[in-house]
């Protein structure tokens, strides 16, 4: 997944189908994101997700989305014409459909059950959360702020358990992104559609937020 800032008249062979573009226009206070045929629902909302970071005083211009084979004539006039471009929709990867699994011992035994066609809504402030984002070397670890120590402790074996599991092509050595409630990252974010923070008023926990590395089933932390 590639975002990237392009300037006006710039060749459109840097464009990929597989990506994600965004192309400013001064003149007209225009921000098009152009979206490629290849790019995922996830790719598109961290591209939305990144826009004030990438443009941070762009609060007075328009944003305009442009997908693959829609463009109007004057995007191909902003970049100076048409010119052939990387229309790949592979990538050396291919990502997995996102998974979203919810650890919990509220019925007083513990239990890891997976919520289909999840939102944002499903993150249980009581409970700890594993988002499998599908990617090759990355696991998202969610704690709620009144999940208890056990949880943490047996949702932690889970993640173990789970990665010792796939037989996706993973390497051996996964990074583990701790998460908590209230410090969600951009990547994590992304993998729910209509994120709003508005949702999530809370202090968050920076003890919480590490990341980690699992490797054969043993958790490591990275800064050790």
């Amino acid at each position: 997944m590639q975002h990237t800032h392009k300037k006006k008249k710039q060749a459109p062979k840097s464009l990929a189908s597989r990506d994600c573009f965004f192309i400013r226009d001064n003149s007209t206070k225009t921000i098009t994101m152009w979206v490629g045929h290849g790019a995922s629902r996830v790719d598109e909302n961290i591209a939305k997700s990144l826009l004030p970071l990438i443009y941070p005083k762009a609060g007075g211009e328009r944003v305009v989305p442009v997908y693959e084979s829609q463009e109007p004539p004057s995007f191909w006039l902003l970049l100076g014409g048409q010119a052939s471009y990387d229309r790949s929709l592979t990538r050396d990867h291919q990502p997995l459909q996102p998974r979203l699994f919810r650890c919990s011992n509220a019925t007083g035994a513990f239990k890891v059950i997976e919520i289909i066609d999840f939102c944002q809504d499903d993150l249980s402030n009581d409970d700890v959360m594993l988002l499998d984002p599908g990617a090759p070397h990355s696991v998202f670890f969610w704690i709620g702020s009144d999940a208890s120590s056990v949880e943490v402790h047996m949702a932690r074996r889970a993640v173990e358990v789970y990665l010792e599991q796939c037989r996706d092509g993973r390497s051996e050595a996964t990074h583990c992104t701790r998460v908590a409630r209230g410090n969600e990252p951009i990547e994590f974010k992304g993998h729910f559609h209509g994120w709003s923070d508005a949702v999530r008023q809370e202090q968050p926990l920076n003890e919480f937020l590490r990341t980690e590395k699992l490797v054969t089933g043993h958790v490591v932390d990275e800064n050790e």
